[in-house]
């Protein structure tokens, strides 16, 4: 890392400008923006398809890979900034700026990894947070931090509601960052280890699966609100793995007159309610893998529980 008087504030603005060349006119033309606007801009995937002036570090990579590989190499950037993206950066290009920094949706050193979004809302956290982190190389999300905040978690939120509230903090704390970063570095903190950290891992499929016998309605309603975005929650019946579509509220109790296990599926107004650890589970629908329809809970109850109501039962 460079020495404290590389990061001047002449070296870093508020604003961010990039030139092209019109093909209509053949002029060259600079437009100017906001750098924190320019940052959420470039977050979008549907950005980097539409407009030909957005990068993502996957086209940085894929255009300095040759580079990276030549003795010649002496690309020099002031200023690399990755948000959310959950890979390794090659050394390479970390060396080619003379300040590059991560912008993590945790609070570090909890929930490194590409995944910290969801593991905050699987572990029923109280708050979370960003941090803006010199970015390390070798290991993921271990650099320096220059600043950190804290945000509360409702216990409420979906996975897509708390990444929503997470950009918008992240561009407010990494637009602080920006504006003074020469102190910000000089007053960077290493990361403090301890066993308590959890590292975020890649989310499976695995994880969408319910056990019946030892979930819990909470971490079901959990498992439900972090991962459906993604993958969707799933079980076993008649030896085929089954998807569960649009949870609603769990229940503590359901009208019933057959034995009740773990896994027992009732049709309960209007819903197919399943029962888990500590109470009932209800859904909307149930996708089975035949190439048919989501099937509504009343298609379920006359296909599968009218007949037989104490004989099916998910595993």
């Amino acid at each position: 890392m460079s020495n404290s008087s590389d990061y001047g504030d002449s070296h870093f603005k508020d604003s961010y400008t990039q030139t092209y060349t019109d093909k209509n006119s053949n002029h060259t033309i600079k437009q100017e923006e906001n750098l924190i606007n320019f940052s959420l801009r470039n977050q979008s995937d549907e950005c980097v398809k539409k407009n030909k002036n957005c990068y993502n570090i996957i086209d940085l990579y894929s255009k300095f890979r040759d580079s990276l590989n030549s003795s010649s190499y002496h690309y020099s950037y002031d200023l690399i900034i990755v948000v959310s993206f959950g890979h390794y950066i090659p050394a390479g290009i970390i060396d080619s700026a003379r300040l590059a920094l991560n912008v993590h949706p945790s609070v570090l050193p909890q929930y490194r990894g590409s995944s910290p979004i969801y593991y905050s809302i699987l572990n029923g956290d109280k708050r979370t947070g960003v941090s803006v982190v010199e970015l390390s190389k070798g290991k993921m999300d271990t650099g320096k931090i220059l600043l950190q905040e804290k945000v509360l978690i409702a216990g409420t939120e979906n996975y897509q509601q708390l990444h929503d509230k997470l950009a918008t903090l992240g561009s407010l704390v990494l637009g602080r960052v920006l504006r003074n970063v020469k102190d910000h570095v000089l007053n960077a903190e290493e990361q403090t280890d301890d066993n308590n950290i959890v590292y975020a891992r890649k989310i499976t499929k695995s994880d969408a699966k319910v056990n019946w016998i030892i979930d819990s309605c909470a971490i079901i309603d959990r498992k439900y609100r972090a991962l459906t975005h993604k993958i969707r929650l799933h079980t076993e019946f008649n030896g085929e793995n089954i998807k569960l579509v649009e949870m609603g509220a769990p229940l503590q109790h359901v009208n019933t007159s057959s034995k009740v296990v773990p896994g027992q599926v009732v049709y309960y107004h209007k819903m197919i309610c399943v029962r888990c650890k500590d109470g009932w589970v209800p859904f909307k629908y149930i996708i089975i893998p035949d190439g048919r329809p989501p099937m509504s809970s009343r298609q379920f109850y006359l296909a599968y529980l009218k007949r037989n109501p104490s004989a099916v039962v998910f595993k």
